[in-house]
């Protein structure tokens, strides 16, 4: 059950940071290919970014440790940034985010800004965040999750149906 909490949760968070996003940038709503309160690459992302810090945190040097662990998180989240973009495209036929105005830009799917803002903030998140978060995420009763794993999963039907 710690995973799928950890998935929901960080899916909820990460679907209230694009929504504030998207709604003070774009002046739209919209935060991923499900209608719920889910984005499900936020809840990919923190298993690779707490499994990173697995690896990482076995070097001493705190800087150091730190400074790897931003290059590193920051290539694996480009990849899946650019690998879930490129996926909903082919599946879908749509475009669900598009960085060609910024500087640095691949095929829509990624930039360099979004790149090194994604680094950090998975960076932030693991060494201050998610120590703190997670502590909270592991009190919540499993009836809640349970209702939330309802939710996400009628959700997902949802949406293959719609295809």
């Amino acid at each position: 059950m710690k995973f799928v909490k950890l998935f929901l949760i960080y899916s909820i968070l990460g679907y209230l940071l694009e929504t504030l996003g998207t709604v003070y940038y774009d002046k739209h709503f919209n935060s991923g290919i499900l209608k719920g309160p889910f984005t499900i690459i936020y809840g990919i992302a923190i298993f690779i970014i707490l499994g990173l810090n697995h690896f990482t945190k076995k070097i001493k040097d705190k800087k150091k440790q730190i400074i790897i662990y931003f290059i590193l998180i920051t290539i694996i989240l480009t990849i899946l940034e650019y690998s879930a973009g490129s996926i909903i495209h082919a599946t879908t036929g749509k475009i669900y985010w598009d960085y060609d105005k910024l500087p640095f830009c691949f095929n829509h799917y990624i930039s360099l800004f979004t790149s090194l803002l994604f680094g950090l903030g998975a960076t932030i998140t693991n060494y201050y965040i998610a120590p703190k978060i997670n502590k909270i995420i592991y009190k919540i009763p499993n009836y809640v999750i349970l209702f939330l794993l309802l939710t996400f999963i009628i959700d997902c039907i949802k949406y293959t149906l719609s295809r």
